[in-house]
């Protein structure tokens, strides 16, 4: 492992455990002013959390396509829980509880399978849910290269060229036509080696800022609420 990739494990470790200490093992949703976005902002950093930390362990054991794909699913987490602080804000200044209602029960409900989304859509109980992607270019306008490292973990991800032989099959050491098969290829793709940390680092980073972020503004929301219904 190199040095730039240890430093950025160990502050992905760092912020990690300042997560830590902002988790929430009980939330009460009965003097809520919105029930989703208070149940979402409780349960989105446990996710994240134990991603990062399975991610860290598996990089640190050169398991590169499984700290892969759990680096992609981190990032993936973050832009839920940064899309959550962006309705939220925008709900600080326009005190629409209804509009933010609305896109939170999507966030915390919705659902993409279709064998279990046809019955419950049909019976009213779960919307279905936001495309990832839609989520990635919003917030890509304010925080830049959130997309371009998201894609760049997909082609690892998937089993596209760079998810098989970029990885399981040595072509740039042929010799005589025999390849090695089975070992990640360093060489080929060694951009993971600082993409993985990075990725891994800035998810829990934007884990422990937007975690007290959101914990704040949920605060003057239900202030707010509880002024306004009174």
């Amino acid at each position: 492992m190199n040095a730039m990739a240890k430093r950025n494990l160990g502050k992905a470790r760092q912020y990690m455990y300042a997560s830590s200490r902002l988790l929430q093992d009980r939330v009460n949703i009965g003097d809520s002013v919105e029930p989703y976005s208070v149940l979402l902002a409780a349960a989105v950093p446990y996710r994240i959390t134990t991603l990062v930390k399975l991610g860290c362990e598996l990089y640190e054991r050169d398991e590169l396509i499984g700290a892969a794909v759990i680096a992609r699913s981190a990032l993936e987490t973050v832009i839920l829980l940064v899309t959550l602080g962006m309705m939220l804000k925008a709900t600080c200044r326009s005190r629409d509880i209804e509009e933010l209602h609305k896109k939170a029960e999507i966030l915390a409900l919705g659902i993409r399978c279709s064998t279990i989304s046809d019955g419950a859509e049909r019976n009213g109980r779960l919307p279905p849910a936001i495309n990832i992607l839609t989520l990635f270019d919003n917030v890509d306008k304010h925080i830049p290269n959130m997309r371009k490292c998201y894609d760049m973990l997909s082609e690892i991800c998937h089993p596209n060229g760079l998810g098989i032989l970029g990885i399981y099959a040595n072509i740039s050491r042929s010799k005589s036509g025999n390849i090695p098969i089975g070992r990640p290829s360093h060489i080929q793709i060694k951009y993971l080696h600082s993409l993985i940390p990075t990725v891994l680092r800035v998810s829990a980073a934007k884990c422990m800022t937007e975690t007290a972020k959101i914990k704040h503004m949920l605060i003057q929301i239900r202030n707010w609420g509880s002024n306004h219904s009174s």
